[in-house]
């Protein structure tokens, strides 16, 4: 079994975890008085990197709760089925390195690419690419290694400050959650996309 395919196999338990995570919280809500206070399961979104992506792209076509996905920097490969669409909003962040539809960079014809991605999803869908980043950039581990003076770049954490990642791709995390499943505005998605200085190309439908 190559890697590959133990990643497929193990996405639909990944996924099921993340429902039972959801349907535990339900539960004690509804035994719990404090807990109701606490989580909003009416206005719930998923995001992941990596495989953690993927998983969350896959959470939201089966599991109702999920108003919202968010995937950064991860893609599809040969055996993870992923049910494209789901009809609920979908972003993909996207590290330079990819490029995302507009700079298709991936050439393994076993995953499906950023412009596959684009062009297989009706909407609503949006994509960001963040400028000087690699696929570990959205890793905390650009930060840590900075504080100790090591150059974040030689270890695959691209060439963005990691203080300035965090702070940017964090503000952009939050702009899509709060405007598709907090607030339900999805016109200012945009306009956080665009003010984002981090953000380098970016498009939505």
């Amino acid at each position: 079994m190559d890697f590959e395919e133990a990643l497929g196999k193990a996405l639909p338990t990944t996924t099921a975890d993340q429902s039972f995570v959801l349907a535990e919280l339900r539960r004690m809500g509804g035994a719990v008085p404090r807990w109701r206070d606490m989580f909003d399961l009416a206005r719930v979104g998923t995001y992941g990197h990596s495989y953690g992506g993927v998983t969350a792209f896959q959470l939201c076509e089966q599991d109702p709760t999920p108003r919202a996905c968010l995937n950064l920097d991860g893609f599809f490969g040969p055996h993870d089925r992923v049910d494209l669409p789901s009809g609920k909003p979908e972003a993909l962040v996207f590290s330079q390195y990819w490029g995302g539809p507009r700079g298709d960079a991936l050439t393994d014809a076993s995953m499906l690419t950023p412009v596959a991605w684009w062009n297989s999803v009706k909407g609503p869908l949006c994509f960001a690419v963040i400028g000087g980043t690699l696929h570990s950039s959205f890793d905390d581990l650009g930060m840590i290694v900075s504080v100790l003076g090591i150059n974040s770049y030689f270890l695959g954490l691209g060439d963005i400050d990691p203080f300035v990642m965090h702070r940017d791709s964090t503000a952009l995390w939050l702009s899509y959650f709060d405007a598709l499943v907090k607030n339900g505005a999805p016109g200012a998605l945009r306009t956080g996309l665009g003010r984002n200085p981090s953000v380098t190309s970016w498009d939505c439908k």
